[in-house]
């Protein structure tokens, strides 16, 4: 026969489950202010709240919105490896500058345009 007290404690699992889905994807879907600029992006652009992430006060651009950024070329793409792997394969357009040699290239960038920096 069907038992319900078993069947309240199983959805009572499942609603558990669910409720924790939830709470690991919500800090994913939390708004950020970002730069008017970036107003036609900014549904999806994501800070990191983490303190294992550095500088989690700067915008974490989704690859969709580089994307479409790219396409629209709203932005600049700043390859910060090395020239040998940015030598192997970039984003085309990319400018190379190096973390070794970043600060020094810094100036060649304009600081009003949306500049997006990559390492992968």
């Amino acid at each position: 026969m069907f038992n319900k007290s078993r069947t309240w404690v199983f959805i009572g699992f499942i609603g558990l489950i669910v409720l924790g889905l939830v709470l690991i994807a919500a800090p994913a879907f939390t708004p950020v202010q970002t730069p008017s600029s970036l107003s036609s992006f900014s549904s999806t652009a994501t800070s990191s709240a983490s303190s294992d992430v550095p500088y989690p006060e700067v915008i974490r651009v989704t690859v969709d919105n580089a994307h479409a950024a790219q396409e629209s070329k709203q932005a600049v793409f700043v390859d910060v490896r090395t020239t040998e792997q940015y030598a192997e394969r970039h984003i085309p357009g990319a400018l190379s500058m190096p973390l070794s040699t970043f600060e020094e290239q810094l100036s060649e960038l304009n600081p009003d345009q949306w500049i997006i920096t990559y390492c992968s």
